[in-house]
């Protein structure tokens, strides 16, 4: 019986040995194809030039979005990547001759502009020589799109939470011409035209200059997020970490100063998310000695 019950378990084991074996080396042991098409959604547009990926090999799209990976040994897994895109599914499985490997692309918005519930959701740490430290957020939401004949209108909402961190942005704010009047909430518009982008505080006010699309090092780029659209200059590339993770950004900057007051600004932005980082040093320059810090990281970003 013990004799019967060991063949019976070598039996099984080499039995599964096979299926590994025929597994790893594809469905009859000889090296297989997979091709498809990668197509924007809910069109027949092909996506040119997105890099295919299968293991060790990589292929580019044609200009109808057809690609084909040949020699390709044992389950594999494919991707598609290309910047300014995400595609549909992430990843396909594959383990034999495969001729429908088809992904669907969904282009990003250089500012992260991606719907019309695009969220971002800040933390804000403000420091002081003068007054206690405070925290508090702000949120920044899409709320609605419009489709005019030149433009996309974004229309914006701004909300901030904590009264102290509040009357902070109030008195910075009450420092700037161009800033909205600090309340706990507000809307403006952000415009894009082209490659480029446009903020207007109201609907119909003349459009201040944001960005266009790439920044590069000594672009210029405006941005909210905190009541005063704040220049900076795009200096050099720059990884940074914030609650909402890891991102590849735009280091900018730039310093300025209002009667006794001086600002130095940095922004970090993350192309097809928006700023994931922006702070405004306060240095009173009367001889009193005072400093401040605004800081604002980006907690979490929704499409």
């Amino acid at each position: 019986m013990k004799r019967q019950r060991h063949g019976l378990l070598l039996t099984l084991a080499i039995g599964m040995l096979l299926v590994i074996a025929l597994t790893a080396t594809g469905c009859n042991g000889k090296p297989y194809s997979v091709s498809g098409r990668v197509t924007v959604k809910g069109t027949d547009v092909g996506v040119a030039n997105a890099t295919v990926a299968c293991g060790m090999h990589t292929v580019l799209t044609d200009s109808s979005g057809y690609w084909r990976i040949t020699d390709i040994h044992g389950p594999t897994a494919i991707s598609v990547a290309k910047e300014g895109w995400k595609f549909e599914p992430a990843s396909i499985r594959v383990f034999g001759d495969t001729t429908d490997a088809d992904f669907q692309a969904i282009e990003l918005d250089y500012r992260g502009l991606c719907s019309d519930s695009s969220q971002w959701y800040y933390d804000v740490e403000v420091t002081s020589t003068e007054q206690p430290d405070m925290s508090g957020w702000i949120a920044l939401c899409v709320t609605s799109v419009e489709q005019e004949a030149r433009r996309t209108l974004f229309h914006m909402s701004w909300e901030t939470g904590s009264d102290m961190v509040q009357d902070s942005l109030r008195d910075l704010a009450a420092r700037f011409p161009g800033a909205k009047a600090a309340s706990e909430g507000y809307d403006y518009f952000i415009a894009r035209q082209g490659i480029a982008y446009y903020l207007l505080p109201d609907r119909g006010s003349t459009p201040i200059f944001m960005l266009s699309r790439p920044l590069y090092e000594g672009a210029a780029y405006t941005d909210i997020v905190v009541e005063v659209p704040f220049e900076f200059i795009a200096r050099s590339k720059e990884e940074v970490t914030v609650p909402a993770g890891t991102f590849s950004t735009w280091y900018c900057t730039n310093s300025l100063t209002d009667d006794d007051m001086t600002y130095l600004v940095s922004a970090w932005f993350a192309p097809y998310v928006g700023p994931v980082k922006y702070m405004i040093e306060m240095t009173d320059t009367s001889g009193s000695g005072a400093h401040g810090c605004i800081a604002v990281t980006l907690r979490s970003y929704s499409e």
